[in-house]
C-alpha cells in the first residue's frame, strides 16, 4: 500500500497562529469518518498516514466549533493542509 502522509496546520486568531491540543478528524471525501484522529502538537501541526492518490477531508474542533479543510487528494510524499478556524 502506497502512503503518504498528510500534515495538518490548524491555526487560530487574528494573525493564524498555531494552536496546540486541537483534536483533529479523518474523513473520507464523502464525509464518512475514518475512525482517525490526532492532537497537534506545539507547532500546530498533527500528522496522518494515508493511501496517496485519495480524497480527504479533516476538521478540526477549536473552541467549541468545528472546522473543516476542502477535500484534498493526497500526493505523495507529503502534503501540507491548513485548517483555519480564525475564532
Amino acid at each position: 500500500e502506497n502512503n503518504s502522509y498528510a500534515g495538518i496546520f490548524a491555526t487560530t486568531g487574528k494573525e493564524g497562529q498555531a494552536i496546540e491540543g486541537i483534536c483533529v478528524y479523518a474523513f473520507d471525501e464523502n464525509g464518512s469518518y475514518l475512525g482517525l484522529k490526532g492532537v497537534t502538537d506545539t507547532t500546530g501541526t498533527v500528522l496522518f498516514s494515508l493511501p496517496a492518490g485519495q480524497g480527504y477531508k479533516f476538521r478540526a474542533d477549536v473552541m467549541g466549533g468545528q472546522f473543516f479543510s476542502g477535500i484534498v487528494t493526497i500526493s505523495s510524499p507529503a502534503q501540507e493542509i491548513t485548517i483555519d478556524s480564525r475564532v
